[in-house]
């Protein structure tokens, strides 16, 4: 529809002098303006697409382009996506002067290439426009459409004003304070609890609910009121209520089908138990359910909300994200020691892992809804943990596949590292060469063939990821593969007993490690799958040490993905999910399709912090920005998209609750929640 031959590239260059375009000189400081170079051609007018891409994503807001003609100027403002692109249908008027453009405080700084212009006929801007807002009509939730003013009848009436809307929602960042996220989307009204009093006559069956409340001798009598109130407040009847010191023996009512425990002082939602009702009955088989919780003070004000992942056994075992308040089938936690002093002490961890160690995912439900108040001023998960997963006493071989071309440099960085900072000796080095040319590149090849339990392999293709690697897995000889990008290095001498210890855990499948970007920031620290409506790096860009959410960036979980650059899977695993895939996604996107697969197959695949190493980010090809790039990453995301349609809709280790425009961890302005009431 549109020749490559039409687009033009319009290089940036600083406008010296110019202020925040439409702001006046006294204004605060605004992001520097860039001018555009038109060259030879001179400047596009009429409607045009322009496409860019900033360096820092996720970006999102707009940016300014300012077109100053013999007449006038005009301001068009360009929506930059949360991934930091630009894409955008424009009109710009004829007899351009002078074009200037800049990026909003927002939106990051711009990256250090031209923007690309297309002209486009009649019917192709139409055509662009109104497959966008089509899309987003189709994908976005009621709310964001309700906010953007995207409507469906609003179409064929006014395509140019519904395409502006989808861009308000392409540069949304969905960042929300907490009490005007709880007034618009926990608050229940009176039409919801008729409904759910109607809902709960109609539950077949109804469990039997058991609360015991555990005190401190001595605790104020006002803290075990208000957790009383709030049970006598429930929407679904409680059978039993216990009051027990939390030093003593507490008995599991024998009336009860299932059983929780509350700390004086905490308070449950009124539609709490009606909720974990609602998710045992729908799921079946559970033996155990926890929910979303927050902390609140006496005067009832909450804050410091904590969004839970789904059922994540290893993320468990290292920090009590699960939380107090959970409520147990009777059978099982009988089974599982009863509540002892310590079921009652405590920020119920003890409790929680006894109860979770017979039983398999099915069997746990997360309610995705913020149904527990903590009465405490430290809103942290408490203590973690590290596990040191003990080895067989047979070390297995650990194949390391670290395709390479022309990076000398980077390649000698990642070998010494390997070789003279890793404690795990069982190793053969896999060198795959494609097409190196570089002298130094030949050179340091021909040394590492007389090395030691190295080989040096030659794929004389062009590049692709994804085969390069299946050729390397068929000349492996280790039971354990490593996938290593040749532009990362080792920092911790234990990472490779670190992720085998986690391998050999039961069902795990893939194991991957925190990176680091040369700087000491995260770069890596699990992948997301769904938010950005692809995968994305969870944490990037934080300190090395610093928590994360709810302190995710420094415990061992499970994750949807991790990268490719350091990934850790077992060569029958590999072989049977057939590897990478190598002729839809040769470049992008294969690691985040191999951990869906492994996971689809009933995998685990886990992250873990105690692994680090540097990465520094594709130094070995750069950066994706060229025309050819950019289209076959947008091929490759539509792969992506189509493969795992389902997927995308809701990552199980993040939370619909939070921002699904970027992994960010922000409160989302559009739930993914389906409250079963409305259903």
């Amino acid at each position: 529809m549109i020749s490559e031959r039409s687009e033009q590239s319009l290089a940036l260059r600083p406008a010296p002098g110019r202020h925040s375009l439409g702001e006046h000189p006294c204004a605060q400081p605004a992001p520097p303006c860039f001018e555009l170079d038109p060259g030879p051609r001179g400047f596009p007018s009429g409607w045009v697409l322009i496409t860019g891409r900033l360096s820092h994503a996720p970006a999102g807001g707009f940016c300014a382009l300012l077109a100053q003609t013999g007449s006038g100027e005009k301001t068009v403002q360009v929506p930059v996506s949360v991934e930091g692109h630009v894409h955008e249908v424009v009109q710009l008027p004829p007899h351009i002067r002078r074009l200037l453009w800049q990026p909003s405080s927002a939106a990051g700084r711009l990256a250090h290439s031209p923007l690309h212009v297309r002209p486009l006929g009649f019917l192709a801007w139409r055509w662009l426009m109104l497959r966008r807002v089509l899309g987003m009509l189709w994908r976005q939730p009621r709310e964001r459409r309700r906010e953007a003013g995207l409507r469906w009848h609003r179409v064929p009436l006014d395509l140019a004003g519904q395409y502006r809307a989808c861009g308000r929602l392409r540069a949304l960042a969905c960042e929300m304070a907490y009490p005007e996220w709880i007034a618009r989307f926990d608050a229940l009204g009176a039409r919801d609890r008729r409904l759910i009093r109607r809902r709960i006559e109609r539950l077949q069956p109804r469990p039997r609910f058991a609360l015991v409340v555990a005190q401190a001798r001595g605790g104020a009598a006002a803290a075990l009121r208000a957790t009383l109130e709030s049970i006598e407040a429930q929407l679904y009847p409680c059978r039993c209520i216990v009051l027990a010191p939390d030093d003593a023996v507490c008995e599991v009512p024998p009336e009860a089908d299932y059983v929780a425990v509350a700390q004086a002082g905490d308070r449950l939602a009124e539609h709490a138990l009606y909720w974990m009702a609602e998710a045992i009955v729908r799921r079946g088989d559970v033996a155990m359910a926890y929910a979303d919780e927050d902390t609140i003070d006496t005067a009832g004000r909450r804050s410091a909300p904590r969004f839970k992942p789904d059922w994540s056994p290893a993320h468990l075992r290292s920090i009590n994200y699960v939380g107090r308040f959970a409520v147990f089938r009777a059978a099982e936690l009988a089974a599982a020691g009863g509540l002892g002093a310590e079921a009652l002490t405590g920020d119920g961890h003890a409790l929680n892992l006894r109860v979770a160690r017979g039983l398999h995912a099915g069997q746990v439900a997360h309610v995705p809804a913020v149904l527990y108040h903590r009465a405490e001023a430290n809103p942290a998960p408490g203590p973690r943990a590290r596990l040191r997963h003990p080895l067989p006493e047979r070390a297995p071989l650990v194949s390391i596949l670290i395709p390479t071309c022309d990076a000398a440099q980077l390649l000698r960085k990642c070998v010494e590292s390997v070789r003279l900072r890793t404690t795990y000796r069982n190793v053969e080095l896999i060198v795959v060469d494609n097409r190196s040319t570089d002298p130094e590149a030949l050179a340091y090849l021909d040394a590492l063939r007389e090395a030691p339990r190295t080989r040096v392999l030659r794929y004389d293709r062009p590049f692709n990821y994804a085969a390069i690697n299946n050729f390397a897995v068929r000349e492996a000889r280790g039971s354990v593969l490593l996938l290593l990008n040749d532009d990362t290095e080792v920092i911790t001498p234990d990472w490779l007993e670190e992720m085998l210890g986690h391998l050999h855990c039961d069902g795990v499948g893939v194991v991957g490690a925190k990176l680091l970007l040369p700087d000491g920031r995260v770069q890596h620290a699990g992948d997301a799958f769904g938010p950005g409506r692809r995968a994305e790096h969870l944490h990037a860009g934080i300190a090395r040490s610093a928590p994360g959410y709810c302190h995710r960036a420094v415990v061992a979980q499970e994750v949807s993905a991790v990268t490719g650059a350091c990934l850790l899977t077992w060569r029958r695993l590999y072989r049977e999910l057939g590897g990478l895939d190598a002729r839809h996604l040769p470049i992008s996107f294969n690691d985040v399709d191999y951990c869906l697969r492994a996971q689809q197959a009933g995998w685990r695949v886990i992250f873990t912090p105690h692994a680090e190493l540097y990465h520094h980010g594709s130094a070995s090809r750069g950066p994706d920005l060229s025309a050819r790039q950019l289209a076959r990453i947008a091929r490759e995301t539509r792969v992506m998209r189509s493969r795992w349609r389902k997927r995308l809709r809701h990552d199980p280790y993040y939370n619909p609750n939070l921002c699904y425009q970027r992994p960010s961890f922000a409160l989302g302005d559009a739930p993914r929640v389906s409250k079963p009431w409305l259903r």
